[in-house]
């Protein structure tokens, strides 16, 4: 039986994990979802929600009476699977006075193995699970690799998204965390960091998405 997969790639703080400190609320992800559900029949979502759920598409798959599961083990279990516990680490290339040097946690080494082996995890749990058309939702980084794996597995072709809504996720970046019900979510960076002005980061993005700020 040819099986689909789609493989969505998205950044980790849209994806509504309960457990999770920081995250944004995103109509237009849970929308995405949605969408992806129907138009191409999904009947089960495999996701990289590290036991942080329930999450929005957790949530989506029980009320359409889905198939769910989350392949990814949280890092204190990882080691129970065979996996690392940590597959990155920051990466200090210039001393924090230095002008212009990154801030920590932007800069990170990845260690290669120990990610595919973690990607590998994903893509035996998705095996063994009897379905037609799949869903698995990923980190961004995530994307590529883990398509070409299940390609290799045999999946028909798979279909490749990324959801990285780019202003959502800068203004987030600008907002102060606050805690109470009903706000604003938690910034992306842990808080407002007043050395990086609102139109300095905007125009850092603006560079990235190569157009005019």
């Amino acid at each position: 039986m040819d099986r689909t997969m789609v493989v969505l790639g998205t950044n980790h703080f849209l994806q509504g994990a309960e457990k999770k400190k920081e995250k944004i609320e995103d109509l237009t992800y849970h929308l995405v979802i949605e969408k992806l559900i129907v138009d191409y029949s999904v009947n089960f979502i495999f996701e990289e929600a590290s036991e942080q759920g329930p999450t929005t598409a957790e949530k989506l798959a029980r009320g359409h009476h889905l198939g769910y599961l989350d392949v990814d083990p949280c890092e204190d279990k990882r080691e129970q699977h065979g996996l690392a516990k940590y597959t990155a680490r920051d990466f200090e290339i210039c001393q924090q006075r230095e002008m212009n040097a990154p801030n920590p946690n932007d800069l990170q080494e990845h260690c290669l193995g120990n990610q595919l082996k973690r990607e590998k995890h994903w893509i035996d749990q998705i095996n063994a699970e009897s379905f037609e058309n799949g869903l698995i939702i990923c980190g961004a980084l995530h994307t590529f690799s883990v398509a070409s794996g299940l390609e290799t597995a045999r999946f028909n072709n798979p279909m490749v998204l990324t959801y990285i809504p780019r202003v959502k996720l800068a203004n987030a970046w600008l907002l102060e965390p606050i805690n109470g019900g009903g706000q604003a979510s938690p910034s992306l960076g842990g808080g407002h960091c007043p050395e990086r002005t609102a139109s300095a980061f905007i125009a850092s993005w603006c560079d990235v998405l190569r157009m005019p700020a």
